[in-house]
């Protein structure tokens, strides 16, 4: 009988981990698991189509799938990692060695190319990514300006929005390692986005969907989130990490800056990761609960972008994903922390003045 390790499997439809026992056979590894229903479900993944997405000694994740979303299973239990080490190095020997000498060094040859790749492709990034988070502060303030800056040329800045919601986001009381600067563009595209270094920047129209105080604070706190957990500034540094690589091996160091501040308006669209974005939303539903603002702010921001048809609202979608999928956990993390929701009156006072500034174009 075969020997089950328990791990945790994703599905590629939702972002939950599922814990299962997970079995090795001569040429297939089995996923089990009981649904809601107390029914078993067997999953089998043919050797054959399984790839490795990472190794250490300690852990390893394995996902399955010919294209997006892939399933993906993730474990750490040392005698599995062995045992699958031995499942498929077994049956890599076997066919190195019935290879010809010739076939040996072509082979050989790949595999130092796949390895140059594949460390230019996910090493050089992951470095990127742990740089990141060493940033100093004062370099964030200074690239987040730099590049607020390039964004808004040629743009109109909606003077009277942009104070009045740098007031309404004073009302929030966030606690933050940044100077934050929140500017209002006209624009016809629905989109709000956060830079490095405290730099948040809403367009207009997003403004004109939004119909309470509270969701503009819950759009606010997660956009803010991004900028104070370093997402803004890790994100940028893996887009631009093969660039930022370069710079660096050739001790162009000025070049960085440079780099990133000349794909500007290409970063004011990058997309979070759905750890990421889980990340920012759990921050933003803690201080919604934190200042008794109420939660349904959140979910209602999520329903009414999701139940927009226009076009324009895709670009904001497009950069956070899965918004039935968030509007689900903002519902049961009201559900199961409940507080009495205490009336702002300055938010309100404020997001007033919002709607009344300049009447929407």
């Amino acid at each position: 009988m075969e020997r089950a390790y328990k791990g945790r499997y994703y599905d590629g439809l939702q972002s939950t981990a599922i814990v299962v026992s997970v079995f090795i056979t001569n040429t297939t590894l089995n996923i089990q698991y009981q649904d809601a229903d107390e029914q078993t479900v067997l999953i089998e993944w043919p050797k054959e189509g399984i790839q490795k997405v990472s190794l250490a000694s300690t852990h390893i994740a394995l996902k399955y799938g010919k294209e997006y979303p892939y399933q993906q299973v993730e474990l750490t239990d040392i005698d599995f990692i062995a045992a699958y080490q031995d499942w498929t190095g077994g049956q890599l020997m076997q066919r190195w060695l019935q290879m010809s000498s010739t076939t040996m060094v072509l082979a050989l040859l790949a595999g130092i190319v796949a390895v140059m790749v594949g460390l230019y492709l996910w090493g050089v990034p992951w470095i990127a990514d742990k740089v990141a988070q060493q940033v100093p502060v004062e370099y964030e303030v200074d690239l987040g300006k730099s590049i607020a800056s390039q964004i808004t040329t040629n743009k109109t800045i909606d003077s009277n929005r942009t104070e009045a919601i740098n007031h309404f986001f004073e009302q929030l009381k966030l606690e933050t390692t940044y100077p934050v600067a929140i500017t209002v563009i006209k624009s016809p595209v629905v989109n709000a986005f956060a830079l490095p270094g405290g730099q948040i920047v809403v367009y207009d129209s997003m403004l004109v969907t939004l119909q309470k105080p509270e969701e503009l604070a819950a759009l606010l706190c997660h956009e803010f989130a991004h900028v104070q957990l370093k997402h803004s500034t890790r994100n940028i540094f893996r887009t631009l990490s093969g660039y930022l690589f370069v710079s660096a091996l050739f001790g162009d160091f000025s070049g960085i800056s440079a780099v990133i501040i000349g794909n500007a308006n290409e970063l004011r669209n990058l997309s979070y990761s759905r750890e990421l974005e889980s990340e920012a939303d759990g921050f933003a539903l803690a201080h919604l609960k934190k200042q008794r603002i109420d939660i349904k702010g959140m979910i209602g921001l999520f329903e009414k972008l999701q139940q927009s048809q226009t076009v324009t609202v895709s670009e904001w979608m497009s950069t956070h994903p899965d918004l039935s999928n968030r509007i689900q956990k903002a519902t049961y993390y009201q559900q199961n922390n409940p507080y009495t929701v205490i009336t702002n009156d300055s938010m309100q006072f404020y997001f007033n003045q919002l709607q009344q500034s300049n009447e929407w174009q």
